[in-house]
């Protein structure tokens, strides 16, 4: 065998890996492609049960927001969705997502009703005193108190609450204080005579 023959032989083994490799990073590009747009085409519905932690969470930011641009007073209950509109980049917020198949108008988040219109530095512990949490009530500016909370709960068991501190928590049911006591710091305004 002279080297024209085994050029030759090497130049047919070169075209058949050739057309391999193709085929390989041809079938490696789709493939990638497919991982980095699936998030974007799956179905909806596949990542409707996860948490509402980060919306009760990001309503509680938006609540001390307007708050703080209402002279630290929170907004009423029976509109408190609206006044948060501003506050909130996409109305999903307010819609919790473990609900089953919700309507045109069914939310499933309710504002601490106590709360409505109060100044958030009169309270004493914030940290204990809800501020939204999931609620069997479903229309917009749905405003209770913890009785309305959901049973069963929505969420492995447990319930969602986020407070006037601005953290969020899940309790199980029988954790659950539905009546928590609120206790407001005196005035210190003096009446003048």
């Amino acid at each position: 065998m002279n080297s024209q023959q085994l050029a030759r032989g090497f130049k047919n083994v070169d075209k058949r890996m050739s057309a391999g490799w193709k085929w390989f990073i041809a079938f490696l590009v789709a493939g990638v492609i497919a991982i980095i747009l699936y998030p974007v085409f799956a179905p909806t519905k596949r990542y409707r049960h996860r948490s509402p932690i980060s919306n009760i969470k990001q309503l509680i930011i938006a609540n001390l927001m307007y708050a703080q641009d209402h002279d630290d007073s929170l907004p009423l209950a029976e509109s408190w969705m609206d006044a948060l509109g501003p506050y909130t980049n996409n109305e999903m917020l307010f819609v919790d997502p473990l609900l089953e198949d919700p309507k045109e108008g069914e939310y499933g988040i309710a504002f601490f009703k106590p709360l409505s219109g109060i100044e958030t530095t009169t309270v004493f512990g914030p940290d204990t005193v809800p501020l939204v949490f999931q609620s069997r009530l479903l229309g917009r500016n749905a405003a209770s108190n913890l009785s309305t909370l959901p049973t069963p709960p929505r969420y492995k068991g447990t319930h969602m609450i986020g407070f006037l501190d601005g953290h969020a928590k899940s309790f199980r049911d029988k954790d659950v204080d539905r009546n928590p006591k609120i206790e407001f710091k005196p005035s210190s305004d003096k009446e003048e005579d």
